[in-house]
């Protein structure tokens, strides 16, 4: 019973269209998002975690350009960098959480991040339980560098 880091398939879409609806608690099991389907966000920086031969977490990132970002945030952060890794998504299964799984995911984008000469990263976070996440990301180099607060 090993754990491996793969990058995600077109096959495993079903599989981490569920656990994407669970992200964020949509009762519709599709693998659509708000930002289109999952199969568009496929790339190198698209990957599952799997054990025993079931997945049971992904990471999802992407390629951001500086200069063609509409928020101001990743131009004030990264004023002198042409591009970063964004780390938009990262979910492990409820049965399979506090075994390093998030944090193997995390590294393993991290790591191709640098491999395609992504220096730089961020990640956005709008989960309530927004201090235990920020300990998370803080383990792997990460400050807060805006807050957002509503009432």
């Amino acid at each position: 019973m090993a754990l491996t880091v793969r990058t995600c398939q077109f096959e495993d879409l079903p599989y981490v269209g569920v656990m994407f609806s669970d992200l964020y608690n949509d009762q519709d099991k599709s693998i659509e998002n708000e930002g289109g389907l999952l199969v568009d966000r496929l790339s190198e920086f698209f990957m599952v975690a799997e054990f025993d031969g079931r997945i049971v977490g992904f990471i999802v990132g992407a390629r951001g350009p500086v200069d063609a970002i509409g928020l101001e945030m990743a131009r004030e952060a990264f004023p002198d960098v042409s591009g970063y890794l964004e780390v938009q998504d990262l979910y492990v299964a409820p049965d399979h959480r506090n075994k390093g799984i998030g944090s193997l995911l995390m590294t393993n984008i991290l790591k191709r991040g640098r491999e395609a000469g992504l220096t730089h990263s961020m990640v956005y976070s709008s989960n309530v339980d927004y201090q235990r996440i920020g300990r998370f990301y803080e383990k792997f180099g990460y400050r807060i560098d805006h807050l957002f607060m509503k009432r």
